[in-house]
């Protein structure tokens, strides 16, 4: 290790001021890789202004200098671009009064930035971070951008979102909860296995809102929550499961996903749905489903929707257990889009996902692998369950394994 590394790491293992990289470059990537290994937290990367940079990077907040008045005299602010470009820089920081400047050599930064230890960190850690803190932080930017909130705003709300994943307490990206299985289609691939059930029928709205209110009591944020089916549109407690989502100030953002042959009717229905907090889902069937009414609908009725891209699906295989081993579900699971993202709440059980839900519905599976939702839940608990390695539902479904068999979309069963 050189006098100027050792020097630099040596103070920030000293410091108990916050850690500042100016310059969110290779650079700065590679002082932040380093000073991982250090055990010492990077309170931010300085930029000179926001075009062309993201807001975080390996969930650090990435903050216009203009806007960190407040630590230019407690910071260790630390210089993470080409030599040549220093000068100029350490001039702007010492007119803004910043009281502590380190500069680092283009030798030393090529050095850290090729030894790359992001790679090397431990597992867990690069998971977590790469499946739960990066995605959670933009989808903090995508909401900011999408409610039009400025760019010092969204810094502000980066940076508190940073904050409250660093703490103790439970942050959920998304929630996704079941309304029931009843369902206008039936699609011999339905992930969700909704043909399974039969009669298909609308979950306990009671259970689904006092399950709702002890997670939400628990959690400090959740991102996003999305109401499936079946068909949403079909289920009578939508009215009181979507009302009470919406009144909830944990819950920043709703999403209902359709398949956009229902077209809502109920004069209330249509009025939630017209709340800012909502948006209308409408899943892409093909030529199966004419989405112009649905979108119409929305468009008159001044409703908040997106269409989904119709993409290739992919086959889940069959409901009989595969007899994996536990390194194959881990990296089966890590693969599987749903894994991190979608925590399924099915009445009063939370689910890895809203397969694993179905199958533990329709006893499919073996192992009673939920959380059960009551006030004995435990927060660790929770937070333990959303960031597992892999979960025994996947030795149930092929998405996510080596070879994933594509399929024609919504293939329907014939009656």
């Amino acid at each position: 290790m050189s006098v100027l590394e050792n020097k630099l790491i040596q103070n920030c293992r000293q410091s108990e001021n916050k850690i500042i990289i100016y310059g969110a470059g290779d650079f700065g990537r590679a002082v932040l890789d380093r000073l991982m290994q250090t055990n010492r937290d990077v309170f931010c990367f300085a930029v000179s202004k926001r075009e062309h940079n993201p807001y975080s990077i390996w969930g650090v907040p990435v903050i216009v200098i203009k806007n960190l008045e407040e630590y230019y005299d407690t910071a260790d602010f630390i210089i993470a671009v080409r030599e040549k470009l220093q000068p100029e820089i350490r001039q702007k920081l010492i007119e803004l009064r910043v009281q502590n400047i380190y500069a680092l050599t283009d030798k030393l930064c090529l050095k850290w930035k090729k030894e790359n230890v992001t790679n090397e960190m431990p597992q867990y850690k690069r998971v977590y971070l790469q499946r739960y803190v990066m995605p959670y932080l933009q989808t903090v930017e995508n909401l900011c951008k999408e409610y039009d909130i400025d760019e010092m705003e969204i810094e502000k709300y980066i940076c508190e979102a940073v904050q409250s994943l660093k703490e103790n307490s439970m942050n959920i990206l998304r929630l996704v909860v079941v309304l029931g299985t009843k369902c206008s289609l039936r699609c011999q691939e339905c992930n969700n296995l909704m043909n399974h059930f039969k009669p298909q029928k609308d979950l306990d709205e009671h259970k689904i809102i006092e399950s709702l209110k002890v997670i939400t009591d628990k959690t400090q944020t959740i991102l996003k929550c999305e109401l499936i089916g079946g068909e949403p549109f079909l289920a009578s407690n939508l009215s009181s499961v979507l009302g009470y989502v919406i009144d909830n100030s944990i819950i920043k953002s709703i999403e209902i996903t359709t398949n956009g042959t229902v077209i809502p009717k109920d004069s209330y229905v249509i009025q939630l749905l017209q709340n800012q907090k909502v948006t209308v889902r409408i899943s892409d069937y093909g030529s199966l489903v004419d989405k112009t009414r649905i979108v119409q609908f929305c468009e008159k009725n001044k409703i908040r929707y997106t269409v989904l891209a119709l993409g290739r699906w992919i086959s889940p295989g069959s409901t009989v257990k595969r007899g994996r081993d536990s390194e194959e579900l881990k990296r089966q699971y890590k693969k599987c889009n749903s894994s991190y993202l979608c925590k399924t709440l099915f009445e009063d059980k939370l689910f890895q996902c809203a397969r694993a839900a179905s199958m533990s519905a329709l006893n499919y599976m073996e192992e009673k692998e939920f959380l059960l939702v009551n006030d004995e839940l435990d927060v660790q608990e929770m937070r333990d369950f959303f960031l597992r390695e892999y979960s025994i539902a996947c030795d149930y479904c092929d998405v996510g394994v080596e070879e994933e068999i594509f399929i024609q979309p919504a293939v329907q069963i014939e009656s």
